[in-house]
């Protein structure tokens, strides 16, 4: 529940477990780094089929909890998508961030568009 916090600050756990059968059968997927039998850090992502592309990978959220930061555990987990997505032939990675940008950028990714959301 911890690292979930540091992914989304404001997630109702309680919602989110009662969600996530409908979340998982959907295609919803979290993977974490454990460390120590503590999870650490944790992502989570879809697998979607593309028009282009074949199938794309969507990384949703990354996060690592604040004492473990800076040990490169995302990018341990950044490793293992990009692994799981060649395994699943994704044409592409794809991740929207606000904060992150340099993170992806010194692990390989570069930047490619820009996002909109629908005002509420």
């Amino acid at each position: 529940a911890e690292v979930l916090r540091a992914l989304r600050p404001t997630l109702d756990i309680e919602q989110f477990v009662g969600r996530r059968v409908t979340l998982i059968r959907e295609g919803y997927r979290l993977l974490s780094k454990r460390e120590n039998g503590r999870i650490v850090s944790i992502a989570s992502y879809t697998i979607s089929p593309h028009a282009v592309m074949g199938r794309e990978m969507l990384i949703h959220d990354m996060a690592t909890k604040p004492d473990a930061q800076g040990a490169g555990h995302a990018s341990t987990l950044l490793a293992a998508l990009t692994t799981i997505a060649r395994s699943q032939e994704c044409g592409r990675l794809f991740v929207h961030t606000r904060n992150a940008g340099q993170f992806y950028e010194r692990n390989g990714f570069a930047v490619y568009s820009t996002g909109m959301i629908l005002a509420h």
